[in-house]
């Protein structure tokens, strides 16, 4: 079942462009200047909270608020909707 779960991983990053290695779209993140919310589960372990630190940093022209929603995983709008919409409705005025 891992095995299944691995590809389709692969898969995705392959058909995405998001593949180990691709720094493109890092090299882009100072060009947003809108206003910026990054909600982060705190057990992500595809993408561990970490990052987020590192996109904050890269969006240098952009006001950015970094939320990281304790015993939320990867999938947190799906996790912890009523908390994931409350947060989006803040930042949102």
């Amino acid at each position: 079942m891992l095995g299944g779960v691995a590809a389709r991983i692969r898969g995705n990053r392959i058909v995405s462009g998001n593949r180990p290695g691709n720094r493109s779209r890092k090299k882009r993140l100072h060009r947003i200047k809108a206003p910026t919310l990054l909600l982060w589960g705190e057990a992500d372990r595809l993408v561990p909270p970490v990052y987020a630190e590192e996109f904050r940093a890269r969006l240098v022209n952009a006001p950015v608020q970094v939320q990281v929603v304790p015993g939320a995983g990867h999938l947190l709008p799906l996790e912890q909707t009523a908390t994931f919409v409350q947060a989006v409705r803040a930042f949102l005025g």
